[in-house]
């Protein structure tokens, strides 16, 4: 089986194909169909029976019996059909929240490299989104300068969200969301152009 390169739709296929490869012996319906024109083959020949307590009760027992049985196959068929549905609505959920992964994955690494480039500590960032929702990330640094000017709270908030650990000092954790959003780790001396980013 070829990989599915993230492909969702690909991946939902391969899923289904390994659901039918492993879901046991499934129902005959063929044989279902000649058993049930074999009893009516049967009830036909009901009437051939002696009047002894009177055909038609025999009848209508027996059709009773069956009904009974069909109707509870029904409810086994539709029980496994609304477990058949829950199982489509998870692997969609899935394959919705792993398509969104994916989209701000792609989108944070062109972030991370037009952060890169930047030459002045006042140049605005492009911004990160939530690597988990693919939506903006509340608070998000303007400049590079901004990571300097948040306090315990919001750089621990910006690391978490980012996916980034929060051990360490202050200084450590600005390094790391500078590393995080695509800047250097340490700023760039001054030039005559004015200071790094």
């Amino acid at each position: 089986m070829a990989a599915a390169d993230g492909d969702p739709l690909q991946m939902n296929a391969q899923y289904q194909e390994i659901l039918s490869a492993t879901a046991g012996p499934q129902p005959n319906f063929e044989a279902m169909n000649d058993h049930v024109q074999g009893l009516g083959e049967q009830l036909q020949r009901c009437s051939n029976l002696p009047t002894v307590r009177g055909p038609a009760a025999l009848v209508q027992i027996i059709i009773a019996h069956m009904d009974g049985r069909f109707n509870r196959v029904d409810t086994q068929i539709d029980q496994v059909n609304t477990q058949i549905n829950q199982v489509n609505t998870r692997l969609n959920t899935g394959f919705e929240e792993i398509r969104q992964r994916l989209d701000a994955s792609e989108q944070n690494a062109v972030a991370r490299v037009q952060n890169s480039l930047l030459n002045h500590r006042h140049e605005t960032l492009t911004p990160l989104v939530n690597p988990l929702t693919n939506g903006p990330i509340a608070n998000f640094p303007i400049t590079s300068a901004h990571i300097d000017e948040l306090d315990l709270d919001a750089i621990n908030l910006q690391l978490t969200t980012l996916g980034k650990s929060i051990v360490g000092n202050m200084p450590q954790k600005r390094q790391r969301l500078r590393i995080a959003i695509g800047l250097t780790p340490t700023r760039r001396t001054v030039t005559t152009t004015g200071t790094g980013a």
